[in-house]
């Protein structure tokens, strides 16, 4: 029997792989041998499986990502009534990206799937602590405290709550690690939540620092009536 796939007769070859590999690796190491073998004319080759279904999702993924970009934005700028604050807290999400591309680099895994869905689940962890230290500035403001004391204080009172749940977080995804499915998610996420914890607790107080004038209180005269 000749089977056919969009009216094209197709041949295809398939095998299970050992429990102490993955398909993706599989297929890296035989990529180069498989696509070597020469065609004769009108013949081709594609990679189905697996590969083609994670593919799929990715491209998935990436569509969908402006728009859930653009949620976020306008929850922030909600919560802020301005566009100061959620631009501050947003710029830490580089932060993260350089630690998760140390941690892949350094642990020796690829950027696949599960890195990005480990990627966006840190998006969400590294905007929450930013909103955490915003919140606490603003309400350290709102109590009467100076431009700089603000600051000061929401970070000092903050940085141990931020610190821990990062840490617990990434203390819970060790384990991961030495998984084979979801090893690139674990290293992401513990990689670019390190990162992003440490660095974004000196760059948002001083990005809104730069970015926000000292109030001053002008005295007000009284008026006096006989």
């Amino acid at each position: 029997m000749i089977w056919r796939r969009d009216r094209v007769k197709t041949i295809t070859a398939q095998a299970d792989v050992a429990r102490s590999t993955t398909p993706a690796r599989v297929r890296n190491a035989l990529k180069d041998q498989i696509e070597a073998i020469a065609l004769p004319p009108g013949y081709s080759m594609e990679w189905g499986g697996e590969y083609y279904d994670e593919h799929k999702a990715v491209s998935d993924i990436i569509k969908q990502m402006p728009k859930a970009l653009l949620i976020m934005v306008i929850i922030l700028v909600a919560m802020f009534n301005r566009f100061k604050q959620p631009i501050i807290i947003l710029s830490t999400i580089p932060l993260a990206a350089c630690g998760a591309t140390f941690a892949l680099i350094g642990l020796g895994k690829p950027f696949g799937f599960m890195a990005l869905v480990g990627a966006i689940t840190l998006s969400g962890m590294i905007i929450k602590n930013g909103i955490v230290l915003m919140d606490q500035i603003e309400l350290e403001r709102a109590n009467g405290k100076s431009l700089s004391d603000a600051i000061k204080h929401a970070t000092v009172n903050r940085t141990m709550a931020i610190s821990m749940g990062a840490l617990t977080t990434a203390l819970g995804m060790i384990p991961l690690l030495s998984d084979l499915l979801f090893d690139q998610m674990a290293a992401t996420i513990i990689g670019g939540l390190v990162a992003a914890t440490v660095l974004s607790l000196f760059v948002m107080p001083a990005l809104y620092r730069l970015t926000t004038k000292e109030e001053v209180n002008e005295p007000q005269a009284e008026l006096l009536t006989q």
